[in-house]
């Protein structure tokens, strides 16, 4: 009987204690803004195809769960906030629409498909995270574009940038907020570069043509 009082009390406290250390739920976060500054062409205003390659990610960011940081040395990870989306998959697509919403290019896939593209993006995330530094807290973005040029794999333009943004108030969504304001302002500097490029690649040859007869 008193195996059986003592088998009791610990179901007891076991179900106490079960029942009162129910986990958070999951929340789930994701990069977002919307398009009506974005400067849109009217028709395509380059004749080629561009293909978005999903970019490649440093191994501590390779997960969907949301970095933090208090130091350059220690990495840490939230353990019920979550990206909706591992982050290449989800700056990849990110970029992708920002590209297709600009009309500059034919055509602007994402995808392997089966017509060769004219140019790729390739890109690489060197930091998304949340830096927690004492009473601040920032958003954290930093990565490195670089525009391929199909026929002969010759980078024809390159860009990187390194950004953090502080935030108003200590709640990761505050910094989600924060990482996708620093992408569109970042998006607005690259598309202009990669405009740029391309009037030069479609001129080229052009008057290389014109300078040979």
């Amino acid at each position: 009987m008193k195996h059986a009082g003592l088998v009791a009390l610990v179901a007891s406290l076991l179900s106490g204690v079960l029942g009162c250390g129910t986990a958070p739920d999951r929340q789930y976060y994701a990069l977002s803004y919307t398009f009506t500054d974005v400067k849109r062409e009217t028709t395509p205003r380059f004749d080629v195809n561009l293909r978005v390659v999903e970019p490649e990610v440093r191994l501590a960011y390779d997960r969907p769960q949301i970095v933090y940081r208090y130091d350059p040395f220690r990495f840490k990870y939230y353990h019920y906030r979550f990206w909706v989306a591992k982050p290449q998959q989800m700056l990849g697509e990110l970029v992708h629409r920002h590209l297709l919403h600009t009309n500059l290019f034919r055509e602007t896939t994402l995808v392997y498909q089966s017509q060769v593209p004219d140019y790729e993006l390739l890109g690489e995330i060197e930091a998304i995270e949340e830096y927690d530094s004492g009473d601040v807290w920032y958003a954290h973005l930093a990565m490195s574009l670089r525009l391929v040029r199909f026929s002969d794999r010759r980078i024809v333009w390159a860009y990187r940038f390194d950004k953090k943004k502080e935030v108003p108030n200590k709640q990761p969504v505050y910094v989600v907020r924060a990482m996708s304001d620093i992408l569109e302002e970042e998006m607005a500097a690259i598309t202009e570069g990669i405009a740029r490029t391309m009037e030069g690649e479609i001129v080229k040859p052009a008057a290389a043509n014109g300078g040979s007869r």
